[in-house]
């Protein structure tokens, strides 16, 4: 027996109930009658949700969600059914909470119990009229071997046949407990009790009552969170699978994005050694001759200074030296594919530089300053790190090369955008290697990371002891000038609190001056790249965030659709925490797509810093996750609290 007391149920100040009780016996069939909007449904819903004290065979009813779960099958007057299920998984879900499994046979024998065993178990409900759906769930009903059934409005939008087919499933009914709601007097026919709701309390109208079945049902129903996470439908799928590239989406474009961020933040700061480099590069240019942001060693358009010149420029307030600069090449500058192979001397055994590795990384010898405290005597040749790793060389070896020294020059008289044109000549000579060193943090050419460099003494004395050979080539012009050769390039040493001053007095003096620091170039474009990634990193923020939002709200809808979905779950006396239980593990496995899927396609697509992607990734899912936990809080607390 189900005794239902203390039923006290009000809408907007309206009574419903007031200290109403009602009392179903077993194995009979129960109606409940009453005007429209009495109450009827309402009544159906306390069994199934309110908190009024229900006791069953005796037993007071502590836990109402595993007391609907074993016992109670609902069926409302729309025939509602699971959205995410075809007919076989109706049955497989039901079997699944018993621990059975189900075979096809015994799901054709309750439908056949029902008249509507020709359906076909693949096809969802929705494509069954609503009369056959009703005697579906019935057969459902049975086949969960609940003892009591309860129907509401069975037989609204139903013709005729139908209720005369659904009167005759009811009838032959067996030791089950059937409470139902009607307006329909042709089903009154077949109840034991009639309940009519009058006045506030559930009155009884007639009871013809059949020998009462003490049922014992000891069926130990569980639901199972995991298991249940693959009822889904073809839509429901796909909006799992568009919430799981979504996220993805999300994470690559933040991977990506911050990447690139930390690139540049690590190569701006990887290179903070050059806004400390004091040295500035100057020359005065050919005023026909445009102007070159580099100051390197092609010397055509370089002319001399005046002497009132250089004075100004020894005067400019941090200048601490000035010094000729050029460089010694193995390419010869007037012919550029005209090379010879560069000879490594290691432990008296000779290696070959091939000259076409020779043409495509221009070696040269540069001479190094005492400014640069490369080397406290200024003895010791040292060559960049890159050359000497690439080609295997080690302190002590020797490196001989075929350089071409400046040896004259021929000052063109007409004005033209070429100032001079300087006669080379190629010696052979031999360098004893006794350090390597890393290039970037000393200065460099422009032209390649193959450097030799030897103290400037010694630079000047090779300069000055070929200066004044003339057996070189000459240009094909003979309106020429013949003279000696004079570097008219220079390096300008500064203190390095006013290097950006020096190089702003510089500039200022003539225009015709080339000058190029690579403290100011560091120190201006840092600061212009540090101003643009902060404007980057507040875009991409806003990005993430709208993005997160609309993920959110994509989320949300998808979440509200399965409402229905829900409901029923409390109807079959599944709670709001079995509910989050499978809803959050839902969450882990968008988070360990997300990460995955997301890693997967990095390491395909070959991107650095897979830790930080990995990072990011796993930051971005967590954020994601969290919402959806939130998310899913809201709205399961405000359906909870619909339904009380």
């Amino acid at each position: 027996m189900l005794n239902i007391s203390d039923i006290n149920i009000s809408y907007s100040n309206k009574h419903i109930f007031k200290n109403a009780y009602v009392k179903f016996y077993n194995g009979n069939i129960h109606a409940v009658i009453g005007a429209s909007g009495s109450g009827k449904t309402t009544l159906i819903k306390t069994i199934l949700t309110s908190q009024s004290q229900i006791t069953y065979n005796e037993e007071i009813v502590m836990n109402k969600e595993e007391f609907i779960l074993n016992h109670v099958f609902y069926v409302d007057q729309n025939g509602s059914y699971f959205e995410n299920m075809n007919i076989f998984q109706h049955f497989q879900f039901y079997g699944e909470l018993k621990d059975k499994k189900v075979e096809k046979s015994i799901i054709y024998k309750y439908l056949q119990k029902v008249g509507i065993d020709k359906v076909n178990l693949k096809h969802s409900p929705s494509q069954l009229s609503i009369g056959e759906r009703k005697r579906f769930l019935i057969a459902l009903a049975l086949f969960s071997q609940k003892d009591i059934i309860i129907l509401d409005e069975p037989t609204a939008s139903l013709d005729y046949q139908s209720i005369v087919r659904l009167k005759k499933v009811l009838s032959e009914l067996k030791d089950k407990t059937i409470i139902l709601t009607t307006h329909e007097g042709e089903l009154l026919e077949i109840c034991d009790v009639i309940y009519e709701i009058k006045d506030y309390q559930i009155v009884m109208k007639e009871q013809h009552l059949k020998n009462e079945s003490e049922l014992v049902n000891k069926q130990n129903n569980h639901f199972k969170p995991l298991q249940y996470l693959k009822y889904k439908n073809k839509f429901q799928w796909l909006q799992q699978m568009f919430l799981i590239v979504i996220g993805v989406f999300l994470c690559i474009q933040l991977g990506v994005v911050f990447n690139n961020e930390y690139t540049l933040y690590s190569g701006l700061s990887g290179n903070q050694y050059l806004a400390e480099d004091s040295m500035i590069y100057f020359r005065k240019r050919q005023p026909y001759a445009p102007h070159e942001m580099y100051v390197s060693g092609e010397e055509w358009n370089s002319i001399p200074l005046e002497d009132k010149e250089k004075e100004a420029i020894e005067n400019i307030s941090g200048v601490l030296s000035i010094y000729n600069i050029g460089q010694f090449s193995v390419i010869n500058p007037n012919n550029t594919t005209e090379a010879k192979s560069v000879k490594i001397i290691s432990n008296e055994q000779e290696h070959i530089i091939d000259e076409n590795i020779v043409i495509a990384e221009r070696p040269v010898v540069k001479p190094y300053f005492p400014e640069n405290n490369m080397d406290k005597d200024n003895k010791k040749i040292f060559i960049s790190s890159q050359f000497a790793t690439e080609q295997n060389i080690q302190s002590g070896d020797t490196v001989e090369l075929p350089l071409h020294i400046p040896t004259y020059q021929y000052i063109y008289n007409n004005e033209s955008q070429i100032y001079r044109y300087i006669s080379y000549k190629q010696i052979d000579m031999k360098f004893d290697i006794d350090e390597a060193i890393d290039v970037s943090k000393n200065y460099k050419s422009f032209d390649t990371p193959y450097i030799i460099y030897i103290p400037y003494q010694q630079y000047e004395a090779i300069l000055n002891q070929y200066n004044g050979d003339s057996s070189g080539s000459k240009p094909r012009s003979e309106n020429v000038t013949a003279m000696t050769y004079s570097y008219d390039d220079y390096v300008i040493f500064a203190e390095r609190d006013k290097i950006a001053d020096v190089y702003k007095d510089l500039t200022e003096l003539n225009e015709d001056y080339d000058v190029f620091s690579q403290s100011v170039f560091y120190t201006e474009g840092a600061q212009e790249q540090f101003a643009f990634q902060e404007s980057r990193v507040m875009i991409i923020g806003g990005i993430g965030l709208l993005s997160a939002i609309v993920y959110a709200v994509i989320f949300y809808f998808q979440l509200r659709s399965k409402r229905r979905e829900r409901r029923q779950l409390v109807y079959n006396g599944v709670n709001h925490s079995y509910m989050r239980k499978y809803l959050s593990i839902e969450t882990f496995i968008h988070g360990f797509s997300w990460i995955s899927l997301s890693l997967l396609t990095v390491v395909v697509l070959g991107t650095h810093y897979l830790l930080l992607n990995m990072i990011i990734f796993m930051i971005t899912a967590i954020i994601l996750s969290l919402m959806e936990q939130a998310i899913l809080y809201y709205v399961l607390r405000r359906e909870k609290n619909n339904l009380c």
